[in-house]
């Protein structure tokens, strides 16, 4: 073939074949898992800052203000000890009054939660489990249990829970800007606390007077 315009033709043609089956390549290995974007992993912290920025938001909802209509929901934040979190809103009889956005693990059935985190409820209609939190947030008695301290809180206006508490030097605790022991709380002190699972106890994250 010594027609130089059949040539050009014939060898755009082939170059245009290779860049598609570059093309076809590429997303091949994008939709496959390893390549896929991971997650962001999140730290404790970043679980207690987006829970701290919902506060407001509820707050508002419970005002009948609805200031999550722009915002789309499940929303996924990431992963925590290698699990999906997300955010969702759920709302009772009497909506936005009776709504909640909250963050839990994706896909954590109801007996699993126990281990992991803190069920969560709606009660428009009765009980109904609606995920599990990664935090737990407990209010009740401190006291001094010999070398460590214990959290002695009311379940649903009924039943007592004692559960260990574990500080850290990433503990917040009342009066400090800054992480400290939390020794000096003082027993027999009501008090506030955001913590995650460390076995049977929490770890806690912040504690408030």
């Amino acid at each position: 073939m010594n027609d130089p315009s059949a040539v050009a033709f014939f060898s755009r043609m082939k170059a245009g074949g290779v860049m598609l089956g570059l093309i076809a390549l590429t997303l091949v290995f994008a939709a496959h898992p390893s390549f896929a974007k991971q997650e962001r992993e999140m730290t404790a912290r970043d679980l207690l800052a987006e829970y701290e920025r919902l506060v407001p938001v509820n707050d508002a909802l419970h005002q009948g203000k609805w200031v999550t209509k722009a915002e789309k929901f499940p929303k996924a934040l990431g992963q925590y000890l290698s699990r999906a979190v997300e955010e969702i809103f759920f709302c009772g009889d009497v909506c936005p009054q009776y709504g909640n956005v909250v963050i839990r693990f994706a896909g954590v059935a109801e007996n699993e939660c126990v281990v992991l985190g803190d069920p969560i409820y709606s009660y428009a209609w009765g009980k109904r489990y609606q995920g599990c939190s990664p935090l737990v947030v407990r209010q009740g008695v401190i006291q001094r249990d010999r070398s460590s301290w214990i959290l002695v809180s009311t379940q649903d206006g009924r039943s007592h829970e004692k559960v260990g508490l574990r500080f850290n030097e990433q503990s917040e605790c009342p009066k400090s800007k800054h992480p400290v022991s939390c020794d000096a709380v003082g027993d027999g002190r009501q008090v506030s606390v955001i913590g995650i699972r460390s076995g049977d106890d929490l770890a806690v994250l912040k504690l408030e007077m």
